[in-house]
Formats: structure tokens, sequence, C-alpha cells
């Protein structure tokens, strides 16, 4: 389970005996095209719009069973009867129907239409089921550029401690961290019978880096990661 905002959102109008949901607004008062996440795997119920509620999507939780309601999205990115994994994005933050300013009106149901006593409070709800992921550290920055055989320069040293492991994997894939060393480059050749001399494209590390998926084909290249670069250098078959 996941909150249905990206850190950050404000709380806007919480749940009280008056206002059965929390009102989830973007960091920035006026801020537009922030979306709004599915807290589970869900079937989504319903994907309408009303007067009050404006766009909303209701969606029911195939783990907790729960039911969330979401209104007042400026659009709706989800239709009814569809199966969504967790993280799907199901609207955009928004103000349509009844509401002054951006935010998205959520409910915690314990069924589809239940009175008062059967709703819970949304951020408790997900403090209490959304569980912590490990954040990036130290140590595992020294590590990965240790596998990676790469110096050790502060490379990444701005994401300790303020960004998920996840999170630091993921930006380390798209700056290419895990990238292959010149030694790697010849070391590659001489696995595929190619003498790296012969081009300049192999003083390109994502060239190289592309070969080794062609050799390995078994080793998607989204799934890379330090410790599995030197079985690239092996050529199979």
């Amino acid at each position: 389970m996941r909150h249905p905002l990206d850190p950050g959102y404000r709380v806007t109008n919480s749940f009280s005996s008056k206002h059965p949901g929390t009102d989830y607004a973007p960091p920035k008062a006026g801020q537009t095209g922030v979306p709004c996440y599915a807290p589970e795997t869900s079937t989504v119920m319903a994907s309408s719009k009303g007067t009050v509620e404006g766009n909303y999507v209701i969606l029911q939780g195939l783990v907790s069973g729960k039911f969330y309601y979401f209104g007042h999205f400026a659009e709706r990115k989800v239709a009814a009867g569809r199966g969504i994994q967790e993280g799907a994005v199901i609207g955009i933050l928004g103000k349509t129907g009844q509401a002054s300013g951006i935010h998205t009106h959520c409910e915690v149901r314990s069924a589809r239409n239940v009175p008062f006593s059967g709703k819970v409070d949304p951020e408790k709800w997900f403090k209490d089921n959304v569980k912590e992921e490990p954040m990036f550290n130290e140590g595992d920055r020294k590590n990965w550029l240790t596998e990676a055989a790469m110096p050790d320069s502060g490379q990444y040293r701005n994401l300790v401690g303020k960004v998920t492991f996840k999170e630091a994997l993921e930006t380390m894939r798209r700056d290419e961290l895990f990238r292959i060393n010149p030694g790697d480059v010849v070391n590659l050749g001489k696995a595929l019978g190619t003498n790296p001399a012969k081009g300049d494209k192999w003083k390109d590390y994502g060239y190289a880096l592309n070969q080794a998926a062609k050799a390995v084909p078994s080793t998607p290249k989204d799934e890379y990661v330090p410790y599995q670069l030197p079985q690239l250098f092996t050529k199979k078959g």
C-alpha cells in the first residue's frame, strides 16, 4: 500500500464529525497537474462526474477490501470496471464540482455506501497501513560504487537520507551510474570477439552496455545492477 499523494502534499481539511474525509492539496496552492495514485491494487468501481463531487473515482482495494473515494479531479485517468495496480494514476487534482481550490477529497469506507460510522480517517488509515520503504544511506552508496568499480568522488551523496532505496536505484539507472568502465569495454570486446579499438562507439558506455544486452539476452537492460555487470563479460552459448 502507498499514500495516494506524493510527499509534500498539504492537508487543507482534516477528517472530523462534520467532514468524513481528508482534503489533499498540492504542495503549492493553485498548483496544477498533480497526480493522485491508487493506494493499493484495486478494482475501479466508479469513474464519473457529479454536481457536488465533480470528477470522482471510487476504488475497492483487493487486499484490504476498503472502498476509496476521491473527488474534484480535474481529470479522471481510469475507467469503471477496470483492474488497476497500486500506484496507478487515477486522476489529477482539481476543483471540479463544489470546490474552491485545487485538491481531492478522499474518503476511506468499509462499504461503497455507508453512514458516517462506516468511514475512517484517511490520514490515520494510510499512516497505519503504508509500509515505510528503507531510505538510501551512505553504506548503500559506497557499496554500489564498489560493486560497479566506480571511483568515489561524491557521486549521489545528495540522495543519502533524502530518497528511498528504490528511488535512488531508479535515479542511478537513469543517469547510467551502472555503466561499464574503459577496462570493462576491452574485456567485453574480447568476450564478443570484437576489437573495441575499431570504432569510437566503444568509448560510449551506453553502446557497450547495449552490446552486452545482445550478448546476454537473458539479462534485460532495465534489470542491470552493479554486481551483475561482471556476468556480462563471459559470452554464453
